[in-house]
């Protein structure tokens, strides 16, 4: 999964699949009193079994830039597969330019979180996949 900057400065949930499927997402953060702190749940349109790009304009714009780090994670109903996405700041994602996916990165074995261009979402989409 990665949260994509869009040409219109908006910001999209691209979510690709390696096998099973998801039915929603849950973004959450640690930093609350009593651990986990959920921001926001919502369900797909339809499920998700290969790739979907889903617009996450409005959430991104709700959530509190005085949290350090939050976290994305796509869920089963059935509970059969799941994905994670990065972790991430608001900061990271404001400084996304048009056209950035920021996502972990496992095409170059460092896992990091980087701000990729599509061909390299894709490349650590495959070589994830293929492990």
């Amino acid at each position: 999964m990665g949260i994509a900057r869009e040409d219109n400065g908006g910001f999209s949930l691209l979510t690709r699949m390696c096998s099973g499927h998801v039915d929603g997402f849950t973004v959450y953060h640690s930093d609350g009193p009593d651990g986990d702190g959920t921001d926001h749940t919502e369900d797909f349109d339809v499920p998700v079994t290969s790739e979907a790009r889903y617009d996450v304009t409005s959430l991104v714009r709700k959530l509190n830039p005085e949290i350090e780090e939050y976290s994305v994670y796509a869920w089963s109903t059935d509970n059969s597969s799941s994905a994670r996405g990065p972790n991430f700041s608001t900061a990271q994602l404001s400084a996304l330019s048009p056209g950035q996916i920021l996502a972990t990165n496992y095409a170059d074995d460092s896992f990091g979180i980087s701000a990729l261009d599509t061909q390299g979402f894709e490349a650590s989409v495959a070589s994830y996949c293929d492990d």
